[in-house]
């Protein structure tokens, strides 16, 4: 399946010079897909604000993604290091959906953490903390046929997508579920 993105918070601590130009490195580093880049630009910006949940949450889609390239790679000692990186991810995202329940991002992408990581159960359980608002976006709603495609729940994730299959990651995503 083809999630969406991951998804980026402000950093709110970016008033002080210094945590501002590591935040600039960041977002320059996404935007290159240098995920390493970011990372340990977020990571700086944690060191000196540790609290700040859009660093949390930017920091930890960077791993993410880290991880899923690690994942993804020809290079058998990557791949049996990507275990690590998930757990980092999962780690840094957790904090920030503790340290702040307002936004719905750090929910949504520990959630995608967790399904790459093989955590579809735990993915589905913390799924639910989305509110009803939140679980009917586009983003959300792939997200979740996702987890139960891969828990073999196929009419179910079909049934989900059925209504927004106009979107076009849905409508590939309606392509690779299987005929029942």
């Amino acid at each position: 399946f083809d999630l969406h993105p991951a998804r980026a918070m402000t950093v709110q601590a970016s008033q002080d010079v210094e945590v501002k130009t590591l935040v600039e490195e960041g977002f320059m580093s996404i935007g290159r897909g240098d995920w390493r880049g970011a990372a340990r630009a977020f990571q700086r910006v944690l060191a000196g604000v540790p609290s700040d949940v859009g660093a949390m949450n930017n920091y930890g889609i960077a791993l993410l993604q880290v991880a899923t390239t690690m994942q993804e790679s020809a290079d058998p000692v990557d791949v049996s290091n990507a275990a690590t990186q998930f757990e980092a991810a999962i780690l840094s995202l957790r904090e920030a959906v503790r340290a702040n329940t307002d936004h719905p991002e750090p929910l949504y992408n520990l959630v995608q953490a967790l399904l790459l990581s093989g955590r579809e159960e735990k993915a589905l359980a913390l799924l639910e903390m989305a509110t009803d608002a939140d679980k009917s976006q586009p983003h959300f709603i792939n997200l979740h046929a996702a987890i139960l495609a891969q828990l073999g729940q196929y009419g179910e994730a079909k049934s989900m997508l059925s209504p927004i299959q106009a979107e076009p990651l849905v409508s590939q995503n309606l392509l690779k579920i299987p005929s029942l």
